[in-house]
């Protein structure tokens, strides 16, 4: 059957065009509403981690140990409140981020030698989660994978939220594996050619 045009009276398009509108304010406004609503409590699932590898020319427990260090090199807005060689309670905060701005972070990190390091939320004033992991993977007898994963959650009820949140969680894994690579090849460095 071939195309027909239909004759659409001047009142008609705009009824239609009315309609239209409506249906669409309609679902856009219950799109939004729903963004912006808080889950429930019970409803509240953790984020999927971000993830990030890097290889690293150094032997696995010399990375474990530029792991634990990494604060000490740059400590910045983080201060270790207690530690063992078990675990450590961090207060970090966490400055520039999307929307939020500045976030104050209590966690606990868990040292599982020789190849993991576990951090877990204990209270933030505006994070609703972050968690993670540092693994390590021997690759060679010099040669290391690490993957460092890690899952946040501004509390942002906001379209694109999650999108943003993981650009953002992105980028710091990737400094925060930059900032591990380069001391962990340093230590090694030094393991094999001790001062004299």
């Amino acid at each position: 059957m071939p195309f027909r045009s239909i004759a659409v009276k001047p009142a008609q398009r705009f009824g239609s065009a009315c309609f239209t509108l409506a249906v669409f304010a309609a679902l856009f406004s219950s799109c939004v509403n729903s963004s912006f609503a808080a889950p429930a409590a019970d409803d509240y699932e953790k984020p999927e981690p971000v993830v990030g590898k890097v290889q690293v020319q150094a032997r696995p427990e010399i990375v474990f140990e530029a792991i634990r260090c990494l604060r000490q090199e740059d400590p910045g807005g983080v201060k270790v409140l207690s530690h063992n060689l078990q675990n450590a309670m961090i207060e970090e905060i966490f400055d520039g981020l999307p929307i939020v701005g500045k976030a104050k972070c209590l966690y606990k990190e868990s040292y599982l030698p020789p190849n993991k390091v576990e951090f877990h939320m204990v209270e933030s004033d505006k994070l609703k989660a972050f968690d993670g992991w540092w693994k390590l993977t021997p690759v060679s007898a010099v040669l290391t994978e690490v993957e460092l994963a890690t899952g946040v959650d501004f509390g942002l009820h906001i379209p694109f939220a999650r999108q943003i949140t993981n650009a953002n969680t992105l980028k710091e894994i990737r400094e925060q594996l930059a900032d591990m690579k380069r001391l962990a090849e340093r230590k090694q460095q030094a393991a094999l050619h001790p001062p004299i």
